[in-house]
């Protein structure tokens, strides 16, 4: 089956597709599910309330996990979270259900990251993979890389509903960026590369960082130890 010129009539979330194809084997009624969504240049919009219940889902739309598996071709998602918002677009993407939880392998050419209101990543390739079970994310790889930046993530996002974050990575970026962020006295110039714990909680809008190692123009600053399967920076 296929659908054209999709537009579910919501302000948020929103979705719209150009082409939705549904297919199935010979005899799709004798089964429960769909084998298989193929979604074509998709558009979907998420805004996250500024108060939550935590019994009621995350999104309105149908449920991923009611289908085997859905693929994403040429792909815009929206998600914004208070201060912070996520931005992927020419997103290839595929969802694949297995019992109660679900894999997910994204990809896009072109993402953008804001973090308590700061601009993280503008204009970076992402590639993105995640295993899911009911209300938790295990983050496997989210890898966001521009020509002179990089942020790598890898941990948990326990309770969708009012995400709690707990995220272990690593970055790195020009100091004229991290300058203008802390609006730090004198110029600065160089390359800071750091690993360390990024975690909060989104609907309160709080993200917290916590720093192990700090390397600034090949001069390592060590506060702590690192994680556990990440081996230390090193100058």
């Amino acid at each position: 089956m296929i659908f054209e010129d999709i537009d579910l009539a919501a302000e948020n979330p929103s979705f719209t597709a150009r082409q939705l194809t549904i297919e199935t084997k010979l005899f799709p009624f004798l089964r429960k599910r769909p084998i298989k969504i193929i979604i074509e240049e998709p558009v979907i919009y998420y805004r996250m309330p500024e108060e939550t219940k935590q019994e009621q889902p995350i999104f309105k739309l149908p449920s991923p996990l009611l289908f085997e598996q859905v693929l994403l071709r040429k792909a815009e998602l929206i998600l914004e979270m208070g201060n912070q918002s996520f931005r992927a677009r020419d997103l290839k993407a595929l969802w694949k259900r297995n019992g109660e939880s679900f894999n997910l392998e994204a990809e896009a050419s072109n993402s953008s990251l804001i973090l308590s209101a700061r601009q993280i990543m503008s204009s970076a390739r992402l590639k993105m993979a995640i295993e899911g079970r009911k209300q938790e994310l295990k983050v496997s790889r989210f890898l966001m890389t521009e020509t002179d930046r990089y942020l790598q993530l890898k941990g948990t996002i326990k309770n969708l509903s009012d995400p709690e974050i707990n995220l272990y990575g690593i970055f790195r970026f020009p100091m004229e960026t991290i300058d203008a962020w802390l609006k730090l006295p004198f110029a600065w110039k160089g390359i800071v590369t750091s690993q360390g714990r990024l975690a909060g909680d989104l609907a309160a809008g709080i993200i917290k960082v916590k720093l192990e190692v700090l390397i600034f123009n090949s001069m390592s600053f060590p506060w702590g130890k690192p994680e556990a399967g990440w081996k230390r920076l090193r100058a």
